[in-house]
C-alpha cells in the first residue's frame, strides 16, 4: 500500500538549518567540498609546474582520481551497508588529509615524483567513492522525508558554490604559496570536516553482519536488482547516464572548438562555464518551490523537457564570432539540470529502504561516473574524424532528448510521488 506525499509542505516541523545534526553535516560538507575544489585545481598544476609533466601525464593523473569508482563504486556500496556511516566518513576524511600532507612534504624534500602523485590520486580516489556513498546514504538518518528535498537543495548549492569560489581562491593560493603548499588547504578543509562529523549525534542500527548467505557479490547484486528494477529508479538511471556521456562531450570538446579553434581566451571559456555554474546553483534553489507548484513527480519530468531547448541553441557556440548566442540556452539549461538534480537524488533516497541505501548510491555513481570516460574518449574520436562542431551537435542532440527516458516512464502518469 502507498501513501502521497503531501506536496504543499505544511507540516510542522524545525527549519532545515535549525536541526543541529544537519547543521554539522552541512559544515562537513562545506569544508570538505571547497578544500577539494582547491585541490583540484592545484594537483595538476603540482605535475605541470613543479614536475614538467606532460599532457599524457596530466591526463593520467585525472583518470586515476576518478578510475576508483570503476573499480570499487560497486562493491563499497556493499561495504558501506555494512559498516556504520558516520565513522566510515571520519576515517575516509583522514586519509585523505594524510595522503594530501604527503605531497607537501615531500616536495619540501625535494623527494616528490610523479608516482608518488598518481599512487595519491588513486588511494584519495578510493577514500571519496567511500566517503561520498556514505554521506548520501547517511542524510535520510539525519532529516524527516519531508525535508530531503530541502537538505539536496543546499547540498548542490553547496557543490556548486564551493566549486565556484574553491577553484578561483585555488588559483590565488597557487599564485601566492606554489602548487605545493596550496595543498594544504584541502588538507584542512578534510581535517576539520572530520571534526564536525565527529560531533554528529545520530542513531545508526547495528548493521547486518556479512554471513556466508550475504556474500559480496549477492550483495552489490541486490542493489544492482533494486535499481534497474524499480519502476521509477531505472529510467533515473538511464536519463542520468545519457545526461552524463553528452555533457562530458559538450565539455571535453568546448576547449578545441572555443579556445583552439575560435581563438577565444581561457578565462572567456571558464567564465561562459562558470554561467552555469550560478545557473544550476539558482536552480537548485528554487528546486523545493518548483516542486511544491507542480507536484513532485510531475516536476521530474516537465523539468527535463525545459532543458531540451536549452540544450538545442548549444550548436551557437560553433557560430563564428557569435558564439555568444548561446548563452541563454546555456542557462535555461544548467539551470534545469540544477532543479533536476535536486529533485532526483531526493527522490532516489526517499525510495530506498536504509539497508539498501549505500549499494543503491554506489550503483547510481559507478553508472555516472563509469560513463565519463566513455564520453570523452567518444569526444576526441568523433571530433578527430569529423571535427569539433559535429561533436557539439552530437552533445546537443542528446542532451535534449534525454529527458524522455523519464517522460515514458511512471513519473508522467501522477501529480507527486508515493512513499512506499
Amino acid at each position: 500500500m502507498t501513501t502521497t506525499l503531501p506536496h504543499d509542505g505544511t507540516a510542522t516541523r524545525r527549519p532545515l538549518f535549525r536541526q543541529p545534526e544537519f547543521r554539522r553535516l552541512f559544515m562537513s560538507a562545506a569544508l570538505a567540498r571547497f578544500g577539494s575544489h582547491v585541490g583540484h585545481l592545484a594537483l595538476p598544476l603540482v605535475a605541470v609546474v613543479t614536475l614538467d609533466a606532460s599532457p599524457w601525464q596530466v591526463g593520467l593523473l585525472g583518470g586515476l582520481g576518478t578510475a576508483a569508482f570503476l573499480v570499487v563504486g560497486l562493491p563499497a556500496g556493499a561495504w558501506v551497508d555494512r559498516m556504520r556511516r558516520r565513522p566510515l566518513m571520519i576515517t575516509a576524511d583522514l586519509v585523505r588529509a594524510a595522503l594530501i600532507v604527503s605531497i607537501p612534504i615531500a616536495w619540501w624534500f625535494d623527494a616528490l615524483s610523479m608516482p608518488h602523485l598518481y599512487a595519491v590520486a588513486l588511494a584519495a580516489g578510493v577514500a571519496t567513492v567511500f566517503f561520498d556513498v556514505a554521506a548520501q546514504s547517511l542524510l535520510p538518518r539525519l532529516v524527516t522525508r519531508p525535508d530531503l528535498t530541502s537538505a539536496n537543495s543546499a547540498l548542490v548549492s553547496l557543490d556548486s558554490v564551493a566549486n565556484i569560489t574553491g577553484r578561483g581562491l585555488g588559483g590565488h593560493l597557487v599564485q601566492w604559496l606554489t602548487a605545493p603548499v596550496a595543498l594544504l588547504t584541502e588538507a584542512v578543509g578534510l581535517l576539520w570536516s572530520a571534526a564536525c562529523l565527529a560531533r554528529l549525534r545520530t542513531h545508526e542500527p547495528t548493521p547486518e553482519p556479512a554471513t556466508e548467505r550475504t556474500r559480496l557479490r549477492r550483495d552489490v547484486g541486490e542493489g544492482v536488482r533494486h535499481v534497474f528494477g524499480h519502476p521509477r529508479l531505472r529510467p533515473l538511471a538511464v536519463g542520468g547516464v545519457l545526461v552524463n556521456l553528452f555533457m562530458t562531450m559538450l565539455l571535453t570538446i568546448a576547449p578545441v572548438l572555443l579556445v583552439a579553434e575560435r581563438g577565444l581566451s581561457a578565462s572567456v571559456l571558464g567564465g561562459f562555464l562558470g554561467l552555469g555554474g550560478a545557473a544550476g546553483l539558482a536552480g537548485a534553489a528554487l528546486a523545493r518551490r518548483i516542486s511544491a507548484r507542480l507536484g513532485s513527480s510531475r516536476a521530474i519530468w516537465l523539468v527535463g523537457a525545459l532543458a531540451a531547448p536549452g540544450a538545442l541553441c548549444l550548436p551557437l557556440l560553433a557560430v563564428p564570432d557569435r558564439w555568444w548566442l548561446a548563452t541563454p540556452g546555456w542557462l535555461l539549461f544548467a539551470m534545469a539540470i540544477g532543479v533536476d538534480n535536486v529533485l532526483k537524488i531526493s527522490y532516489r533516497q526517499a525510495a530506498t529502504p536504509d539497508r539498501l541505501a549505500g549499494r543503491m548510491n554506489a550503483t547510481f555513481r559507478f553508472l555516472f561516473t563509469g560513463v565519463v570516460t566513455v564520453g570523452a574518449v567518444s569526444a576526441g574520436a568523433v571530433g578527430e574524424l569529423y571535427g569539433a562542431t559535429t561533436v557539439l551537435w552530437i552533445a546537443a542532440a542528446g542532451l535534449a532528448t534525454s529527458w524522455l527516458a523519464v517522460y515514458f516512464s511512471p513519473f508522467r502518469k501522477s501529480r507527486d510521488l508515493p512513499v512506499e
